[in-house]
């Protein structure tokens, strides 16, 4: 280097909490979530995914066994906090489990997500008002999910106005959440 040291003075202002650093706190440890797929080894990715960020992870193959696993968990007093829910289960699709489970009260505190291979326009509203918290398009990077995750955990269950996790939410809410500032004499 050509012996230049650069120094500057900086005063900050304590900033309000931002939505990002609440996010950041969230943790998914012990949360409890079903993975509902119909493909042994998509499930079995997700649900070991889940397992290393510390949540409690079960699986189910089709819309009975998750139904079966969602009403034996609130029997147990341990319920589901998340159910993601994979679009094309075989006899039913997953948008019309995910009305069954909304069509049980004592289900109403868990959180649905649903995964689909193929997104149309005018999906996520549909998908919105049939109750479900997120919609993600696969193939879904793990670092996608587990924000949408966090997001979803952090949200009332009972509250129908909180807006849908997309991955275009969760682009803008990283886009939001980090910034940058770069030191250097040189413009290149």
């Amino acid at each position: 280097t050509n012996g230049i040291t650069p120094w500057f003075t900086i005063t900050f202002q304590k900033q309000a909490e931002s939505q990002a650093v609440e996010e950041s706190q969230v943790r998914l440890r012990g949360q409890r979530i079903l993975v509902v797929d119909p493909s042994p080894v998509a499930r079995r990715a997700t649900h070991d995914m889940l397992t290393v960020w510390g949540a409690r992870a079960d699986e189910a193959a089709n819309g009975d066994e998750a139904l079966a696993e969602l009403e034996r968990a609130v029997e147990a007093n341990d319920p589901f906090q998340v159910a993601i829910i994979d679009m094309d289960l075989p006899g039913e699709n997953g948008e019309k489990l995910g009305a069954r489970i909304n069509g049980v009260q004592s289900l109403s505190s868990t959180r649905l997500m649903l995964l689909t291979g193929v997104g149309r326009r005018g999906d996520a509203s549909r998908v919105q008002g049939l109750g479900f918290s997120a919609y993600l398009i696969k193939p879904i990077r793990w670092t996608e999910l587990h924000d949408a995750l966090t997001q979803v955990v952090r949200t009332d269950p009972a509250n129908a106005e909180a807006a849908l996790v997309t991955r275009h939410s969760i682009a803008e809410q990283r886009r939001n959440s980090v910034r940058i500032l770069v030191v250097d004499d040189d413009p290149v």
